[in-house]
């Protein structure tokens, strides 16, 4: 006969208990070995998304990024367009100065009284305005229109015919001014339509407004 065969040991209850405590240990070390393995591939290329869950621009409650401005476009230059001056009136040139001379009767002259004498001279630059003669009696202080009417001038020559010196102005060796005047627009109205002759002269204070003296000469009353 052959050996007898021992039966076979039942394992014990701590037996079992600490195989199935190994086990349990196996499956865990595993899983946690499966999921580093894991990691380590998703690290490779893109992260898991456990990972971009904790990115800082995708996690929740995180501030904004600041945005950076862009540049502005560059544009080139313009030409720029001047402006136009200023438009202006053209400054009006005042009017030339007019210049008379007498070159008669000659300083000093004597004149009879009430005996008409010519006064002339040369004139420049009186536009408008005309010549007019008058006497002025130096004792009385009075100014007498002595010719007979308003006399325009020639190419610079003029001469006009005075009235003289009235009867009753004064006496033998008395002095006169014969004024010559440049009488504007003013002054022509004011002495329009006065009479003169017979020993009436249209007699003055003070010269009428416009009427300005250009050139005087002194006579002297002859007996």
């Amino acid at each position: 006969m052959g050996k007898r065969r021992k039966p076979l040991k039942t394992p014990s209850f701590l037996e079992r208990r600490f195989v199935l405590a190994f086990g349990v240990v196996a499956v865990f070390a595993g899983v946690v070995l499966r999921g580093l393995t894991g990691l380590v591939g998703e690290g490779e290329g893109h992260p898991p998304p456990q990972a971009r869950a904790l990115l800082p621009t995708e996690r929740a409650g995180s501030p904004t990024p600041t945005l950076v401005p862009s540049s502005p476009a560059v544009v080139p230059d313009q030409p720029r367009r001047s402006s136009p001056p200023p438009s202006s009136k053209p400054t009006k040139r005042p009017a030339p100065e007019a210049k008379v001379n007498v070159e008669f009767p000659e300083p000093g002259q004597e004149f009879p009284e009430d005996r008409d004498f010519v006064v002339g001279g040369t004139a420049r630059d009186l536009g408008h305005d005309v010549l007019r003669v008058f006497i002025f009696a130096e004792k009385r202080h009075r100014f007498y229109l002595a010719d007979y009417r308003a006399e325009r001038v020639g190419d610079e020559q003029w001469e006009i015919r005075s009235a003289g010196i009235g009867i009753e102005w004064g006496g033998q060796g008395d002095p006169y001014l014969v004024q010559v005047v440049r009488a504007n627009g003013q002054c022509q109205k004011t002495l329009e339509g006065l009479e003169l002759g017979n020993d009436h002269y249209p007699t003055f204070d003070a010269l009428p407004e416009g009427c300005q003296v250009a050139a005087q000469v002194r006579v002297v009353e002859a007996d």
